[in-house]
């Protein structure tokens, strides 16, 4: 089991260290946070952020053929870097996205203003979407070891489609706006079947059903983009 303390995040060159957890707690743990913010944690234990590594389509990948610097985002938190399923009695921090993923790089354990939905993307720049939701395809060395990431090409690219959308509608919400309403911890999106029917709209066309999008700012399906 290789060793890894402290979160990565694939932009950076080094790793994230979180600093030392708020309100005098001894540690980032889920556990600890939940003793206050109860609500918010139980959303949390339905969203995607806390089964990132569980879920059953990237198991299948990193198992196959994904480079284990996956766990980077999957798990930033996590120490067990091994391929495959984890033991059942995995701690929060293997099996997923935790609070401190997110919350930390804040640089404080509050969320802000615009997780409650107040739209506006002033300061949207200071948000931890893009550690994860952007960024580009590894640069390898001759023995296959990745050194960088690449400028030009988006392995990720879900903040560089809101950036551009956002610049041509001249609209201001962000990535809260929609995925965290209400300050809702549960960070539906698609899984959130009225979300999708506000957002999609199908139309058949001789015979063929073609998709349309209603106000979403960024591409659907989101995310990978050919190298």
């Amino acid at each position: 089991m290789a060793a890894a303390p402290g979160a990565r995040f694939p932009q950076g060159t080094a790793r994230m260290e979180p600093g030392p957890a708020p309100h005098g707690l001894p540690d980032w743990g889920v556990q600890r946070c939940e003793e206050c913010h109860a609500e918010q944690v139980t959303q949390w234990r339905a969203s995607g952020h806390a089964t990132a590594r569980t879920d059953d389509v990237f198991q299948v990948a990193i198992t196959e053929d994904r480079p284990a610097w996956c766990v980077q985002c999957h798990a930033p938190f996590a120490r067990d870097l091994e391929r495959g399923a984890l033991p059942p009695d995995s701690p929060a921090e293997e099996r997923g996205v935790t609070c401190a993923g997110c919350h930390a790089p804040l640089g404080k354990a509050k969320g802000s203003g615009d997780a409650k939905g107040s739209g506006d993307a002033k300061g949207a720049q200071a948000m931890p979407c893009a550690g994860c939701h952007q960024f580009g395809f590894p640069v390898l060395d001759s023995g296959g070891h990745r050194q960088r990431l690449s400028a030009t090409q988006s392995q990720q690219d879900t903040v560089g489609e809101w950036t551009r959308w956002r610049e041509q509608s001249g609209d201001t919400r962000h990535c809260t706006a929609c995925h965290m309403p209400r300050g809702d911890h549960g960070l539906g999106g698609t899984r959130r079947t009225d979300s999708l029917k506000a957002a999609l709209g199908v139309e058949q066309v001789r015979g063929a059903l073609l998709p349309s999008l209603r106000d979403v700012g960024h591409a659907f399906p989101t995310g990978g983009r050919p190298a």
